[in-house]
């Protein structure tokens, strides 16, 4: 059972008001009467405890539920940490016996902090980090807190891969439920890691475990495969399809005027047909190295499985391309190569400040329409790049994600200054205004949807989210769990 928290003076002046109501009692652990009374107590605790908002322990705490240092002000009513499945039934039960709403957090990785919320019950899964890999089924069940950086050796061990972030401490649980774009997701899965998903363990609203799969509560299973962090149940462990692990890599790379982006965007675009799904290409807008204003980056990496011709495969790959002209009115090149791929993720430090969003558009001009915007950015560390790699994910009656366009452009701000957050978030805010026209989608885990709510919507056909609206209607209509920040 979760430890009793320490009770201070101003707590405890709350707790005695809230035990007046019958809420709570006054060693500070907050009790569930009714699970008292549905489940014997050699089965069940009787009693779970919380940091709630008075407790000297919170706001350390609460900021401690996100990894990245500009996140909102939002302030869950309590806190819980629970270690084993028991215990989280016994919050959900105290949940909805105090009209509290949940939500759940992984790792708290996403950009837009979307596991603090104001008011209601964060459930904090930290403990729930374990996994299993089955070397001979090349399938893992991994709870929703393990991360990436966990299960790399154990890949490596076994000879398997799986599309993975950039980031090592990204958990499972809020990857694969917003799609998942990682490396050598094309090939692997034609699309995001959330297609390699077999089945799901989910404790409902109404206290009960299912499995889902593509028989087995399959509406559940469809909601799972991209929806994001407004799932409507508490994900116990997924099951997902492990992969051949990774061989080798070449990337290239090449500068160019900025004049000719507009007509390397085209180069790309009258290849996609034929693109080979281990290719990945990105065009990036980049200060000028020797002189003032931009260039743009031209990047392309091959990606192939382990085998004896792994390298050399790689290394045709992206000849094609200059073969095909890429080179012409290159600045300067550069190529690197590797026999034995490795993931080399990357952590936020302490004090990291960041905005991510993103556009999926089918508009050859729309990277173009922000370079002016580009050149006057704020003193901060800023990515802009356009990927040629949308096109490869096709529509899937059966998942909830949605591939909305054949480019994917992202951008990333980051800082570490907290006096550049007012010039960081309007650079954001304009880039964001300057790039909606040219929009046929977004990608809802990079999305910044506290401050856009209409990104949310159109992450998905509008047939998908009307479909999903119904599935969280029939499963949790009282709504107990949160649904997207700024949606009600």
């Amino acid at each position: 059972m979760i430890e009793p928290t320490y009770i201070n003076p101003t707590r405890r002046d709350l707790l005695k008001k809230m035990a007046a109501l019958g809420a709570i009692t006054l060693t500070g652990t907050l009790s569930s009467t009714v699970l008292q009374s549905c489940h014997s107590a050699a089965t069940i605790p009787s009693k779970v405890s919380g940091v709630l908002k008075a407790d000297a322990a919170y706001e350390d705490l609460r900021t401690s539920m996100v990894q990245i240092a500009n996140s909102a002000k939002r302030y869950p009513d309590i806190i819980v940490s629970p270690t084993t499945e028991v215990e989280l039934l016994e919050c959900l039960q105290f949940a909805k016996e105090n009209d509290l709403q949940i939500v759940c957090r992984s790792s708290g990785h996403n950009n837009a902090g979307a596991v603090l919320r104001n008011g209601g019950m964060l459930i904090n899964m930290g403990a729930f980090n374990k996994f299993d890999v089955d070397p001979s089924k090349k399938t893992m069940t991994v709870q929703a807190s393990t991360r990436f950086e966990q299960i790399v050796p154990v890949l490596k061990e076994h000879d398997l891969g799986f599309p993975l972030g950039d980031c090592g401490n990204v958990a499972f649980g809020g990857y694969i439920l917003g799609g998942g774009l990682g490396t050598n997701g094309n090939h692997y899965t034609q699309g995001p890691a959330c297609y390699a998903l077999i089945s799901a363990e989910v404790l409902l609203e109404s206290g009960e475990k299912v499995v889902v799969d593509k028989e087995r509560n399959s509406d559940i299973f469809w909601a799972i495969r991209g929806c994001g962090p407004a799932f409507f149940g508490i994900i116990l462990n997924y099951t997902i399809q492990l992969f051949e692990p990774l061989g080798a890599m070449v990337t290239k790379s090449l500068t160019f005027p900025l004049e000719e982006l507009e007509a390397k965007v085209r180069f790309f675009d009258r290849r996609m047909e034929t693109k080979d799904d281990r290719v990945e290409t990105r065009i990036r807008l980049k200060d000028s190295p020797n002189k003032g204003g931009l260039v743009i980056e031209v990047v392309i990496s091959a990606i192939t499985l382990k085998g004896p011709t792994a390298l050399r495969d790689a290394e045709k790959l992206v000849q094609y391309y200059m073969d095909e002209g890429l080179g012409q009115a290159a600045l300067s090149e550069n190529e690197t190569k590797t026999a034995d791929v490795d993931f080399e993720f990357f952590h936020y430090p302490p004090g990291f400040r960041t905005f991510t969003d993103n556009i999926y558009t089918d508009d050859p001009k729309a990277l173009s329409a922000i370079v002016a915007h580009f050149e006057n950015k704020p003193d901060c560390n800023i990515s802009m790049s356009l990927n040629h790699f949308a096109q490869v994910h096709p529509f899937r009656e059966d998942a909830c994600y949605t591939p909305k366009g054949k480019h994917f452009i992202n951008y990333h701000v980051h800082w570490m200054d907290e006096t550049l957050d007012e010039a960081a978030a309007h650079w954001m805010k304009k880039t964001e205004a300057l790039l909606k026209p040219y929009r046929s989608g977004h990608y809802l885990n990079q999305t910044e949807c506290d401050k856009f709510p209409d990104h949310v919507q159109a992450c998905f056909s509008k047939e998908n989210w009307m479909k999903l609206a119904r599935i969280r209607k029939k499963y949790d209509p009282d709504n107990r769990f949160f649904t997207y920040l700024n949606h009600v």
